[in-house]
Protein backbone atom coordinates (compact mmCIF):
# COMPACT_ATOMS: atom_id res chain seq x y z
CA UNK A 1 0.00 0.00 0.00
CA UNK A 2 2.64 2.22 0.84
CA UNK A 3 4.36 2.75 -2.94
CA UNK A 4 0.28 3.46 -4.08
CA UNK A 5 -0.14 6.64 -1.44
CA UNK A 6 3.52 7.80 -1.26
CA UNK A 7 5.44 8.18 -4.32
CA UNK A 8 7.65 10.79 -6.29
CA UNK A 9 6.65 12.84 -9.33
CA UNK A 10 8.12 11.29 -12.36
CA UNK A 11 6.93 12.25 -15.95
CA UNK A 12 7.47 16.34 -16.44
CA UNK A 13 3.48 17.22 -16.18
CA UNK A 14 3.17 16.03 -12.53
CA UNK A 15 6.82 17.65 -11.97
CA UNK A 16 5.48 20.87 -13.51
CA UNK A 17 2.13 21.31 -11.44
CA UNK A 18 4.03 20.39 -8.06
CA UNK A 19 6.86 23.07 -8.67
CA UNK A 20 3.88 25.67 -10.28
CA UNK A 21 2.11 24.78 -6.46
CA UNK A 22 4.91 25.64 -4.74
CA UNK A 23 5.67 28.75 -6.95
CA UNK A 24 2.06 30.33 -5.96
CA UNK A 25 3.53 30.14 -2.15
CA UNK A 26 5.42 32.96 -2.12
CA UNK A 27 6.99 32.93 -5.66
CA UNK A 28 10.26 30.58 -5.04
CA UNK A 29 10.77 28.35 -8.69
CA UNK A 30 11.21 24.83 -9.91
CA UNK A 31 10.69 23.69 -6.08
CA UNK A 32 10.66 19.65 -6.49
CA UNK A 33 9.72 19.44 -2.81
CA UNK A 34 10.37 20.80 0.95
CA UNK A 35 12.65 18.73 3.11
CA UNK A 36 13.00 18.11 6.79
CA UNK A 37 13.24 15.40 9.26
CA UNK A 38 11.54 14.65 13.08
CA UNK A 39 11.82 13.11 15.90
CA UNK A 40 9.35 10.48 17.20
CA UNK A 41 9.90 9.34 20.58
CA UNK A 42 10.80 5.50 21.58
CA UNK A 43 11.47 3.81 24.17
CA UNK A 44 14.69 1.87 24.81
CA UNK A 45 15.52 -0.16 21.80
CA UNK A 46 17.08 -2.37 24.81
CA UNK A 47 20.53 -2.97 22.28
CA UNK A 48 24.18 -2.41 23.24
CA UNK A 49 23.75 1.07 21.23
CA UNK A 50 20.54 2.06 22.61
CA UNK A 51 22.35 5.56 23.44
CA UNK A 52 22.55 6.39 19.57
CA UNK A 53 18.84 6.99 19.90
CA UNK A 54 19.11 9.60 22.09
CA UNK A 55 18.61 12.75 20.33
CA UNK A 56 20.72 16.17 21.34
CA UNK A 57 17.15 16.82 23.06
CA UNK A 58 18.09 13.72 25.55
CA UNK A 59 15.32 12.38 24.49
CA UNK A 60 15.18 8.35 22.32
CA UNK A 61 14.11 9.01 19.09
CA UNK A 62 13.86 7.85 15.80
CA UNK A 63 14.69 10.74 13.32
CA UNK A 64 12.67 10.89 10.73
CA UNK A 65 13.08 12.20 7.03
CA UNK A 66 9.78 13.73 5.62
CA UNK A 67 9.82 15.06 1.84
CA UNK A 68 6.40 16.87 1.35
CA UNK A 69 4.69 18.83 -1.01
CA UNK A 70 2.58 22.01 -1.74
CA UNK A 71 -0.74 20.15 -0.35
CA UNK A 72 0.96 18.58 2.66
CA UNK A 73 1.25 15.30 1.16
CA UNK A 74 4.45 13.29 2.57
CA UNK A 75 6.00 11.95 -0.72
CA UNK A 76 8.53 10.26 0.71
CA UNK A 77 9.85 9.22 3.63
CA UNK A 78 12.70 7.19 5.75
CA UNK A 79 11.62 6.16 9.17
CA UNK A 80 14.77 3.99 9.95
CA UNK A 81 17.58 6.30 11.14
CA UNK A 82 18.73 7.06 15.50
CA UNK A 83 17.71 10.26 16.98
CA UNK A 84 21.75 11.02 16.92
CA UNK A 85 22.13 10.87 13.53
CA UNK A 86 22.39 14.41 11.64
CA UNK A 87 19.77 15.38 9.09
CA UNK A 88 21.90 15.92 6.45
CA UNK A 89 23.83 12.31 6.83
CA UNK A 90 20.18 10.78 6.90
CA UNK A 91 19.71 12.24 3.45
CA UNK A 92 23.51 11.60 1.83
CA UNK A 93 22.20 7.95 2.19
CA UNK A 94 18.62 8.10 0.92
CA UNK A 95 17.40 6.87 -2.67
CA UNK A 96 15.85 10.19 -2.93
CA UNK A 97 19.64 11.69 -3.22
CA UNK A 98 20.67 8.97 -5.45
CA UNK A 99 17.63 9.41 -7.55
CA UNK A 100 18.82 13.38 -7.87
CA UNK A 101 22.55 12.03 -8.49
CA UNK A 102 22.03 9.63 -10.92
CA UNK A 103 20.14 12.46 -12.65
CA UNK A 104 16.90 10.34 -12.77
CA UNK A 105 15.11 14.23 -11.84
CA UNK A 106 15.99 16.94 -13.55
CA UNK A 107 18.45 19.27 -12.63
CA UNK A 108 16.04 21.85 -13.00
CA UNK A 109 14.09 20.92 -10.17
CA UNK A 110 15.73 21.11 -6.19
CA UNK A 111 14.88 20.38 -3.01
CA UNK A 112 14.39 23.61 -0.07
CA UNK A 113 15.86 22.68 3.27
CA UNK A 114 17.22 24.30 6.42
CA UNK A 115 21.02 25.23 7.12
CA UNK A 116 21.23 21.58 8.56
CA UNK A 117 21.83 20.69 5.04
CA UNK A 118 24.30 20.28 2.84
CA UNK A 119 24.07 22.78 0.02
CA UNK A 120 24.19 21.68 -3.04
CA UNK A 121 22.58 22.44 -7.04
CA UNK A 122 19.30 20.36 -6.03
CA UNK A 123 19.20 21.53 -2.23
CA UNK A 124 19.02 24.72 -1.80
CA UNK A 125 19.43 26.41 1.79
CA UNK A 126 18.94 29.80 2.94
CA UNK A 127 21.64 32.59 2.73
CA UNK A 128 22.65 32.49 6.61
CA UNK A 129 23.98 36.52 6.36
CA UNK A 130 22.15 37.76 3.29
CA UNK A 131 23.56 40.86 2.51
CA UNK A 132 21.26 42.48 -0.31
CA UNK A 133 17.84 43.25 -0.65
CA UNK A 134 17.62 40.53 -3.18
CA UNK A 135 19.13 37.68 -1.03
CA UNK A 136 16.58 38.91 1.89
CA UNK A 137 14.25 38.51 -0.53
CA UNK A 138 15.18 34.62 -1.71
CA UNK A 139 15.04 33.78 1.99
CA UNK A 140 11.68 35.35 2.76
CA UNK A 141 10.06 33.34 -0.39
CA UNK A 142 12.62 30.06 0.75
CA UNK A 143 11.00 29.97 4.59
CA UNK A 144 7.90 30.81 3.33
CA UNK A 145 7.54 28.20 0.87
CA UNK A 146 9.79 25.33 3.32
CA UNK A 147 6.93 26.01 5.81
CA UNK A 148 5.06 23.67 4.16
CA UNK A 149 6.83 20.43 5.58
CA UNK A 150 6.66 21.88 9.27
CA UNK A 151 3.27 22.39 8.55
CA UNK A 152 2.85 18.56 7.46
CA UNK A 153 5.24 17.68 10.68
CA UNK A 154 2.41 19.16 12.81
CA UNK A 155 -0.60 18.16 11.08
CA UNK A 156 0.73 14.30 10.74
CA UNK A 157 1.39 14.35 14.25
CA UNK A 158 -1.73 16.25 15.88
CA UNK A 159 -3.62 13.53 13.72
CA UNK A 160 -1.43 10.73 15.38
CA UNK A 161 -0.77 11.33 19.03
CA UNK A 162 1.54 8.65 19.69
CA UNK A 163 4.24 10.21 17.27
CA UNK A 164 4.14 12.94 19.46
CA UNK A 165 4.29 11.05 23.43
CA UNK A 166 6.17 7.58 23.22
CA UNK A 167 6.01 4.30 20.72
CA UNK A 168 5.81 1.68 23.46
CA UNK A 169 7.07 -0.94 21.10
CA UNK A 170 9.78 -2.71 19.46
CA UNK A 171 12.41 -1.03 17.45
CA UNK A 172 11.17 -2.84 14.25
CA UNK A 173 7.16 -1.96 14.93
CA UNK A 174 8.18 1.71 15.95
CA UNK A 175 9.49 2.22 12.32
CA UNK A 176 6.47 0.14 10.45
CA UNK A 177 4.17 2.09 12.75
CA UNK A 178 5.57 4.93 11.95
CA UNK A 179 5.25 4.53 7.88
CA UNK A 180 2.25 3.35 8.42
CA UNK A 181 1.10 6.60 9.88
CA UNK A 182 2.17 8.47 6.75
CA UNK A 183 0.26 6.22 4.64
CA UNK A 184 -2.91 6.94 6.57
CA UNK A 185 -1.76 11.08 6.71
CA UNK A 186 -1.95 11.10 2.85
CA UNK A 187 -5.09 8.73 2.41
CA UNK A 188 -6.60 11.08 5.34
CA UNK A 189 -5.49 14.14 2.64
CA UNK A 190 -6.97 11.97 -0.56
CA UNK A 191 -10.64 11.80 1.16
CA UNK A 192 -10.46 15.59 1.71
CA UNK A 193 -9.54 15.56 5.22
CA UNK A 194 -7.82 19.32 4.96
CA UNK A 195 -8.45 20.04 8.91
CA UNK A 196 -5.35 21.81 10.38
CA UNK A 197 -4.68 23.15 13.85
CA UNK A 198 -2.46 25.47 14.27
CA UNK A 199 0.74 23.24 15.77
CA UNK A 200 3.76 23.74 14.62
CA UNK A 201 6.77 21.29 15.75
CA UNK A 202 9.81 24.12 16.97
CA UNK A 203 12.48 23.78 13.81
CA UNK A 204 16.16 24.34 15.54
CA UNK A 205 17.93 22.16 13.17
CA UNK A 206 19.45 24.85 11.48
CA UNK A 207 21.32 25.66 14.06
CA UNK A 208 23.34 22.95 13.58
CA UNK A 209 25.32 24.42 9.87
CA UNK A 210 26.20 21.65 7.36
CA UNK A 211 28.83 22.24 4.37
CA UNK A 212 28.41 19.72 1.20
CA UNK A 213 31.18 19.10 -1.32
CA UNK A 214 29.13 20.66 -3.82
CA UNK A 215 28.16 23.46 -2.10
CA UNK A 216 29.84 26.04 -4.74
CA UNK A 217 27.77 24.50 -7.46
CA UNK A 218 24.72 25.17 -5.25
CA UNK A 219 26.17 28.53 -4.55
CA UNK A 220 26.00 29.36 -8.91
CA UNK A 221 22.51 28.17 -8.51
CA UNK A 222 21.29 30.01 -5.64
CA UNK A 223 22.88 33.35 -7.37
CA UNK A 224 21.31 32.91 -11.02
CA UNK A 225 17.71 32.32 -8.54
CA UNK A 226 18.20 35.29 -7.14
CA UNK A 227 19.32 37.54 -10.20
CA UNK A 228 16.37 35.82 -12.41
CA UNK A 229 13.75 35.57 -9.30
CA UNK A 230 14.66 37.92 -6.54
CA UNK A 231 16.00 41.09 -8.26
Amino acid sequence: MRPRFIYLPENESELLEVSRKFYGISGFPCVFGALDCTHVPIVSPGVSNAELFRNRKGFLSLNVQILSDPDLYIRNIVARWPGSVHESTIFENSSLRAKFEAGVISPKYHLIGDNGYGFSTYLLTPFLNPRTQSERRYNFSHIRTRNVVERQHGLWKERVSCLLTKLRCSLDNAMTIIVATAVNHDIARSLGDFEENEFFEPDDSSLEIYFSEDQFGGMAKREFLVQEFFT
